[in-house]
């Protein structure tokens, strides 16, 4: 795993196993616990990444959540902790990708970029831009970078 993306594990494992709400207990590759939304003990999570929780019930309850969603709170804001610099000047994106949207972005370095627009305040917000030709002449996105999913 990716630095930031073992940082956010981190965050998360932590999390989980205090929330008192979910009761987790280890088993094996997963911890388990009470589903929030049928009260079943059937909700589980995967240890190693622990992004998403899901209540085993699927015809029953289908509960899932993410992570990110639940720990919104806890979550770094990307923009201010990983700024851009001369040696990295993707860090904002890179941090972005991995820690608030659950992507690779290491993997998947040369498929975007890190650019800038002007909101309606006037203040200039970093993006991440996807490209859509080899040529890096047409690109999807402009995605501002905030903690919302």
């Amino acid at each position: 795993m990716h630095n930031h993306l073992e940082t956010l594990a981190g965050i998360l494992r932590h999390a989980l196993i205090t929330d008192q709400e979910l009761a987790l207990k280890p088993q094996g590759l997963y911890h388990t616990g009470i589903c929030p939304s049928c009260h079943k003990n059937e909700l589980f999570v995967k240890v190693e990444k622990p992004f998403q929780i899901k209540c085993n019930r699927r015809n029953k309850c289908g509960f899932t959540q993410k992570t990110r969603e639940r720990y919104a709170h806890l979550i770094q804001d990307v923009r201010k902790n990983y700024p851009a610099t001369k040696t990295n000047p993707y860090a904002t994106a890179e941090a972005y990708l991995t820690i608030t949207r659950g992507f690779p972005a290491k993997r998947m370095q040369g498929w975007f970029e890190q650019a800038n627009f002007r909101n309606e305040e006037g203040e200039w917000i970093p993006t991440v831009r996807f490209w859509l030709d080899a040529e890096k002449k047409k690109f999807w996105g402009g995605k501002e970078m905030t903690m919302e999913p």
